[in-house]
């Protein structure tokens, strides 16, 4: 059912918010402004690096099964929109435009972003962690929670990464476009824009607007469930005072999308910041409910393929910046955790052709104090890789008692957060 054009329902908005994934938040040092992390620059700003394009894919991937055979233009639908057709392939009415952005990015640029293709431990933990972090410095054992912002977008990043038209500029950066990393999120954003069209068609009375909303990833997910809360109190401000038909703050209706860690981003909210009162429905799209063991192979391996280029090619580069990061530590598998056969054990050991042996980690919320244990050779973290400042410093006296006892902190933490998550 649908309404006419000269329908008298009451006007309304139903505003529909994305909120990303870990790392598909673009941040900027708080001080000078500087963006330090926003994977589409890639080596050299040249155009998207090999390691960008292959961050892109693994999230095209993950939403590979949700493109939709069918669009019914039906708001109920969002869900098997977002389901099956998540991001797939650039739309192809913005052929024209893709390519000018691409093309802009590959005669060069002012570089905005730090390039991480480069640097080793050190310099990342001074861009994400702690601006004090020096090579051969002193020990830097906590992470500067005020180092670090969203992004929200300058003009020349809009102009030259996004295919946002330069009138709409200043819209989508109120909308929260600028805060996400483009090449991964830019394409369903639009996504969802064209299927507003079709909603605002069948129902004149209604208006759907697409926002976003990034967090600052290195901090815990509760953080980023309360900037969630207080964007769409802004957003929900933002629509009465621009909208000309006199409707109020009860006429405005919220609707959130997550990707992956943007869930626990989305919960946090609803469950600890009180949001849940504010949103009429959530959608989450490739969710580690309670985890994901690809954290703990993070730790021990750094990434694979060409993105470990950007996210760390092996435990020393991941350490320096996942072992600060409260949010992506909430990833590590809680104690709910199942695997797909409903087993609470999925860390083994496999040799040759042996049968693989089940590694004793602990079941239930035992497995947080797995986590902080250092003194196995299978531990999840090894502590030297939480200081490359000090560099071989640490093998005289008890630097690193230091480093443990912090790393414990976090753990409980992400203890914690987990136990209120699962209450609520």
């Amino acid at each position: 059912m649908s309404c006419h054009e000269d329908c008298q329902c009451r006007p309304g908005v139903v505003a529909l918010v994305f909120v990303p994934g870990i790392m598909g938040t673009r941040l900027k040092n708080r001080r000078s402004g500087s963006s330090v992390w926003d994977p589409a620059a890639g080596a050299a700003f040249e155009g998207p690096s090999g390691a960008a394009i292959e961050i892109k894919a693994q999230r095209e991937q993950e939403m590979a099964d949700a493109r939709a055979e069918d669009d019914d233009g039906k708001l109920e639908a969002i869900g098997k929109w977002f389901r099956r057709r998540w991001i797939g392939v650039k739309e192809r009415g913005d052929g024209l435009v893709e390519r000018g952005r691409t093309a802009r990015r590959y005669v060069g640029v002012v570089p905005r972003v730090s390039d991480f293709v480069f640097a080793g431990p050190v310099k990342r933990k001074q861009l994400l962690v702690n601006g004090d972090a020096k090579r051969r410095g002193t020990p830097v054992v906590e992470r500067d929670d005020d180092l670090l912002d969203v992004d929200e977008g300058a003009d020349d990043y809009f102009r030259t990464y996004t295919a946002v038209p330069p009138a709409q500029i200043d819209e989508k950066r109120q909308h929260g476009w600028g805060e996400v990393h483009w090449d991964s999120y830019g394409p369903f954003l639009k996504f969802l824009e064209n299927k507003a069209r079709t909603l605002s068609r069948l129902y004149p009375g209604l208006r759907f607007p697409v926002f976003a909303v990034g967090y600052n990833w290195m901090l815990s997910n509760e953080a980023a469930g309360e900037r969630l809360k207080n964007r769409i109190g802004d957003f929900r401000q933002q629509i009465v005072d621009q909208d000309e038909r006199g409707i109020g703050p009860a006429d405005v209706k919220f609707l959130v999308i997550s990707h992956s860690m943007g869930g626990y981003a989305s919960r946090a909210g609803f469950s600890m910041a009180g949001l849940e009162s504010e949103v009429e429905a959530v959608i989450h799209g490739a969710m580690p409910t309670h985890g994901s063991p690809a954290t703990y192979k993070k730790f021990r391996a750094g990434e694979s393929g060409a993105a470990k280029l950007v996210l760390g090619k092996n435990a020393a580069d991941v350490t320096a910046i996942l072992g600060f990061c409260q949010g992506g530590l909430e990833l590590l598998p809680n104690q709910l955790y199942r695997t797909a056969d409903n087993q609470a054990e999925w860390l083994y050991l496999r040799s040759g052709d042996q049968e693989p042996e089940m590694m004793d980690i602990g079941v239930g919320s035992s497995v947080f104090d797995f986590y902080s244990r250092f003194d196995v050779w299978y531990r999840m973290i090894q502590p030297e890789l939480l200081a490359p400042e000090i560099g071989r410093a640490y093998s005289e006296g008890n630097q690193l008692d230091d480093y443990e006892f912090a790393m414990d902190l976090r753990l409980k933490e992400c203890s914690d957060f987990h136990q209120t998550l699962a209450d609520s």
